[in-house]
């Protein structure tokens, strides 16, 4: 019961894991944004915009501090 829509319309019960698809290139991350929903989109670019524009040493516009990714990786080891 699915449809060919670029948005689906299924009822969240009847929701199927996707697939996610390989990003290895600009040509592909293009091809990937074509595709998302219009609000997804402008979330990616903005955030993309974001990056850029922030110093290349500030952290700032990572979703992670440098802080929370050594206390992660402790913890990964720890728990191996």
């Amino acid at each position: 019961m699915l449809d060919d829509s670029d948005v689906s319309t299924l009822a969240a019960n009847e929701f199927y894991i996707q697939p996610v698809p390989m990003v290895n290139n600009d040509s592909d991350a293009k091809d990937l944004l074509q595709k998302l929903p219009p609000f997804y989109r402008s979330q990616w670019e903005s955030t993309v915009t974001e990056l850029k524009t922030s110093p290349s040493g500030s952290a700032s516009g990572l979703p992670l501090k440098k802080s929370d990714l050594i206390y992660l990786r402790g913890k990964i080891a720890s728990e191996r």
